[in-house]
């Protein structure tokens, strides 16, 4: 029944967007309507008892920087962690050569980062021996000062596991919004091939240092993302999506459910999680159990409301295999961009759609090879994305219309290997690598493609993140 009611709502809305005032087009009228639509009015009540014991929500212990309230940017440089501030300052803030990738705080006052060191329990006269190394999560001052671990190799090793060559590794990590809380989850390290995460979930003050579990071994997920509050945790496994109050209150478990992804390869997948901006709620996008079984099997789309209204199926497109690009909700969960196979799924050959997500009044972009989308602009208005027409070519593109422009790069460059995140609603950074060997070069640049060279790579993987 409330499918009906959904499919009937659009329909409504679309006759009603016929008639909007001249310069406001259909798909932002519908747009709108649906994401106020989806963001249904309501907050969770927590329950009394918490899950692990009350985790209070921690505060900063030391003062802000010089540089809160500017555009900073961190990234990896030769294993090390730098800090570019908006004016073109590059500070080198740590001297460690094995820095793997990193997350800033909202204020841009404190960068952690993981650490790829020795694993001790590595022995290589094994059969089948463990990986060689670990990742330890440290955490240092935007100024450089502060730098310290906040989960040492010893802290890891100190974790319960089921076998004496098994040892607990840094996964994933993220800054709780407006805080100098952290939180991260686990993998375990094990003899022979496959990733294996613990599925736990933990917060720590990285200014204090002090670790409080937030949920145990198996209670969390792989994939995990605070609401735009802060306030709660969504996260989800293989098979379900729960949340959770950062306070550890509230527990609200298989808000959906639905049957394990086949990935050809040895891990599991989770389906990554988008808020909506008033933290009412949330969108998934679940792809098919086999994507490459033949047929037009389908990925469903899933609105999860918190207010206690069920969860349920508001659309399902023909998307990609994921592993060529996952469903990409805006950041209002109004719109969806994704890419649809062009005959069998297997063949790479793709379209970029621009629908409602719902996955209604669909806006096909463009066809052509190599296509990759690449990221929304924070104010939902218009999207990055490259793709091959004789050369390689980056597009801003309006999410009303789907009309493009080109962003200026230098010669050379290659689709596959570019990235790019909004800074905010008119200024992205652009990751972009030249062919023939030529160096990787990290740039802020303009909806207009004006752009700042940030600092420039011999070696092929960069993390960079940033805050304003």
């Amino acid at each position: 029944m409330r499918l009906k009611t959904f499919a009937l709502l659009i329909c409504g809305l679309l006759v009603l967007a016929a008639c909007a005032p001249a310069g406001i087009s259909v798909a932002d009228q519908v747009a709108t309507s649906v994401a106020a639509t989806l963001q249904a009015n309501g907050q969770p009540v927590p329950t009394a008892a918490p899950t692990l014991g009350e985790v209070a929500t921690q505060a900063p212990t030391e003062p802000a920087c010089t540089n809160a309230g500017t555009l900073n940017v961190a990234y990896v440089k030769d294993g090390n962690v730098w800090l570019w501030l908006q004016g073109g300052m590059r500070t080198q803030l740590t001297a460690l050569g094995d820095v793997l990738d990193l997350a800033i705080s909202q204020d841009g006052c404190r960068i952690a980062y993981t650490r790829n060191v020795p694993n001790p329990r590595y022995n290589p006269a094994a059969e089948f021996p463990a990986p060689e190394s670990l990742s330890e999560l440290w955490v240092v001052s935007s100024d450089g000062t502060n730098n310290r671990a906040l989960a040492d190799t010893a802290t890891l090793a100190a974790i319960p596991v089921p076998s004496a060559s098994d040892i607990v590794s840094i996964f994933r990590f993220q800054f709780q919004p407006g805080t100098h809380t952290l939180a991260y989850n686990t993998q375990l390290l094990h003899p022979g091939v496959g990733l294996t995460l613990r599925n736990d979930l933990s917060l720590v003050n990285v200014d204090s240092g002090v670790i409080e579990p937030l949920l145990g071994e198996e209670q969390a997920g792989g994939q995990f993302v605070f609401s735009p509050d802060g306030q709660q945790l969504a996260f989800s496994t293989p098979t379900n999506v729960h949340v959770i109050d950062t306070d550890g209150s509230h527990l609200r478990r298989d808000l959906i459910t639905f049957p394990m992804v086949v990935t050809y390869s040895e891990y599991l997948y989770s389906p990554p999680l988008t808020w909506a901006q008033d933290g009412s709620s949330l969108m998934v996008a679940v792809p098919p159990p086999d994507a490459l079984a033949g047929g037009t099997p389908e990925t469903t789309l899933w609105w999860i409301p918190l207010d206690g209204t069920p969860a349920f199926a508001a659309g399902s497109i023909q998307a990609a295999f994921f592993i060529l690009g996952e469903v990409a909700f805006s950041p209002d969960a109004g719109r969806i961009a994704y890419l649809r196979p062009l005959g069998d799924a297997a063949s790479g050959e793709n379209q970029l759609v621009v629908a409602l997500s719902n996955g209604s009044n669909e806006s096909p972009a463009i066809e052509a090879e190599q296509i990759r989308f690449l990221a929304w602009s924070p104010d939902n208005s218009r999207y990055l994305y490259t793709y091959q027409d004789g050369t390689a070519r980056l597009a801003l593109a309006s999410a009303a219309d789907s009309s493009t422009s080109p962003v200026a790069l230098p010669a050379g460059f290659m689709p596959f290997a570019v990235q790019a995140s909004w800074v905010d609603a008119g200024r992205f950074l652009v990751l972009e690598q030249g062919g023939g060997g030529a160096r990787l070069s990290l740039m802020v640049a303009g909806a207009g493609g004006a752009g700042e060279v940030i600092d420039t790579f011999d070696t092929p993987f960069v993390s960079f993140v940033a805050a304003h």
